[in-house]
């Protein structure tokens, strides 16, 4: 397998290179698994799932794959699955509910069929031609790795919102925000995003893939709340690293090891690949404390990550000090 070197800037490429339109009518379109792990999400994973059945053009497998849920939100969950068509997966009991994000995501690409598999969490609501979009973009562009743009709201829509609605009731509607400043220190403008080859001159033809605004090369912008590839990809750099448990980085982490291996991030800013975040109450000290281990841990895996990490760990009170001494 061929490996780029570590942070190694995506190559800025000519619009002529890489227009989509000539493309679009030849190119293959891959079949779709969407992947949802789940704990005691009930609510909101009706929403994921009514979202998924409402698509211009679904998704081929739904795959609900529950971490640890208490019996009674198991089995409304399982219900939930099967009535919108989905296959359930539950995990083996861990006492120590501990979240296995990883564990949940590796289950169901073992599960899935399909070439692609968009790994989306149970708070999101899709657009409805999301998945007609991927598959659009996954065909043409079969090594990239596709994150979407998420929004923040309070509560979901009745039906899908203009952008005037989501401006009004969003909470957060700057794409980067999700990041915590995930990218490299604000003076280093080696940071600033490439365009990516799906922002071509094609807009004119009006066509959903050509009207969105996408960056490339930022595996440090690819969180998992609905993050898409070709299943063969996740397979071939050994699937998400279990060892991460609880809140954050096992995306990041995945992420940069298909960086190395040649398949290039993809972050949409805005277009067809937009989700809404259901905002819920969280447990902000567990999530830090997750934080801070995984994030330790995925700096021991891969020290020359720190460089891109460091502003986003300083952001949520974290500082590596011993392995910042030794750079």
């Amino acid at each position: 397998m061929e490996y780029r070197r570590p942070l190694e800037r995506a190559a800025r490429r000519s619009v002529d290179d890489l227009s989509l339109t000539a493309k679009l009518s030849s190119a293959p379109l891959p079949s779709i698994a969407a992947v949802i792990p789940c704990h005691n999400s009930s609510e909101s994973l009706e929403l994921t799932l009514a979202s998924l059945r409402d698509q211009d053009i679904p998704a081929n497998e739904v795959i609900c794959v529950d971490d640890n849920s208490g019996s009674l939100e198991a089995n409304r969950q399982e219900r939930l699955a099967h009535s919108y068509g989905a296959q359930y997966l539950r995990l083996p009991y861990d006492h120590r509910n501990r979240g296995r994000r990883s564990l949940a995501r590796n289950a169901g690409t073992r599960q899935a069929r399909a070439e692609v598999v968009l790994y989306v969490d149970s708070d999101m609501v899709l657009a409805p031609s999301y998945i007609a979009s991927l598959r659009l973009i996954h065909g043409v562009h079969p090594r990239t790795l596709v994150k979407g743009t998420r929004i923040d709201v309070d509560k979901a829509f009745s039906s899908w919102p203009n952008e005037q609605e989501i401006r009004d009731r969003s909470l957060a509607v700057r794409p980067g925000a999700e990041y915590g400043a995930a990218s490299s220190e604000p003076a280093d403008t080696s940071s600033t995003p490439s365009p990516s080859p799906l922002s071509t001159g094609t807009r004119r033809d009006k066509h959903p893939i050509c009207s969105g605004l996408y960056v490339s090369g930022h595996w440090d912008w690819c969180a998992s709340n609905n993050l898409s590839v070709r299943r063969r990809h996740v397979v071939a750099v050994g699937g998400w690293d279990e060892h991460f448990v609880g809140w954050g980085e096992e995306d990041i982490e995945l992420a940069y090891r298909l960086f190395l291996a040649g398949v290039e991030p993809v972050v949409q800013l805005s277009g067809p690949l937009t989700a809404l975040h259901l905002n819920h109450v969280v447990d902000i000290d567990a999530n830090m404390h997750s934080l801070e281990k995984n994030g330790l841990y995925f700096v021991r895996k891969f020290p020359e990550v720190l460089a891109r990490r460091r502003l986003a760990y300083r952001q949520h009170g974290i500082v590596f000090d011993e392995l910042e001494a030794r750079r």
